[in-house]
């Protein structure tokens, strides 16, 4: 199921974003767990592979840990892309991410170009960062 039929707007993924940022800073925080913190670039179709080898995993650890999941869109465009397909499969990985049983209330959900302080944070880090 393509997600983006359900909600033809990009107003699920601003709401997303909003979850994350409640999650975190919310009243009823869970910053006391470890954190873990992974993403899935919108690159492609998903299948079992994915399911069996990451997907259950980060299920199960979402009791002993704050779990911090994104699609990360913007790495995704480090080759060249269709702007419609990379739409969609953003859409779909956040199906498939709810399809495999994520909860946005337990485990934060989020799309990495709807957190416009991830690309602030790399322009500031750059700036100030030096290499070598």
């Amino acid at each position: 199921m393509c997600l983006a039929s359900v909600f033809p707007s990009d107003a699920f993924l601003r709401i997303l974003g909003t979850v994350y940022i409640l999650s975190l800073f919310g009243e009823n925080s869970r910053m006391q767990n470890p954190i873990l913190f992974s993403g899935i670039q919108p690159s492609g179709a998903l299948g079992i592979g994915h399911y069996l080898g990451v997907m259950r995993h980060w299920q199960a650890l979402c009791t002993s840990h704050t779990c911090l999941y994104s699609v990360v869109d913007l790495h995704a465009i480090t080759v060249k892309q269709s702007p419609d397909a990379l739409h969609k499969n953003t859409f779909d990985l956040l199906a498939w991410y709810l399809a495999c049983g994520f909860d946005p209330m337990v485990q934060t959900l989020f799309v990495q170009s709807h957190v416009s302080e991830h690309a602030e944070l790399c322009w500031l880090l750059s700036t100030i960062a030096g290499m070598g």
